[in-house]
């Protein structure tokens, strides 16, 4: 989220795939609709630096509000 919900500054992954729980709110003026939630991989350090591209990002679910 642009509020920075759910951010960690550091944890440890493994290769293949992790299951990590992320809390999250929903901005009460949200309107309705199908959103995606999208993990990034980014540089460490670097998060949203200017000229930094993620190094990876994936699609993780929808969700209905």
């Amino acid at each position: 989220m642009p509020n920075g919900d759910g951010d960690r500054d550091h944890f440890w992954l493994h290769a293949g795939q992790n299951t990590v729980r992320r809390p999250f709110t929903v901005p009460a003026d949200l309107p309705v609709g199908t959103y995606e939630i999208a993990a990034e991989l980014w540089p460490a350090g670097k998060i949203g630096g200017n000229g930094v591209e993620t190094l990876t990002d994936n699609p993780c679910r929808t969700i209905d509000i």
